[in-house]
């Protein structure tokens, strides 16, 4: 599949391990659902842009693996800690 651009905002995702073979996927818009475990995007090395906004993810960990990012929002997610998993720093909004 050629998907580059995914917008699922506001849709009560909870889950999203049927996301992790969308390897192709270079922007990522998942802001506004119920989303704890980011987990299964770690192996989505072309992301560049992943918005993550106002969901319940607490561990970013997972998400250092992505290289290319150029913007993550991480804003709204009240307990996830805010040391930024990827270079630049300048990468991240909280």
């Amino acid at each position: 599949m050629n998907l580059t651009i995914l917008k699922l905002r506001s849709n009560q995702i909870k889950k999203i391990e049927p996301l992790a073979n969308l390897s192709r996927l270079q922007e990522l818009y998942l802001s506004g659902n119920q989303i704890v475990n980011v987990e299964p995007l770690a192996n989505l090395k072309n992301l560049r842009r992943l918005d993550l906004a106002n969901d319940r993810i607490q561990d970013i960990s997972a998400l250092a693996s992505l290289e290319h990012l150029t913007e993550l929002n991480l804003s709204g997610n009240p307990r996830v800690d805010r040391t930024c998993p990827v270079r630049p720093k300048s990468v991240c909004r909280f």
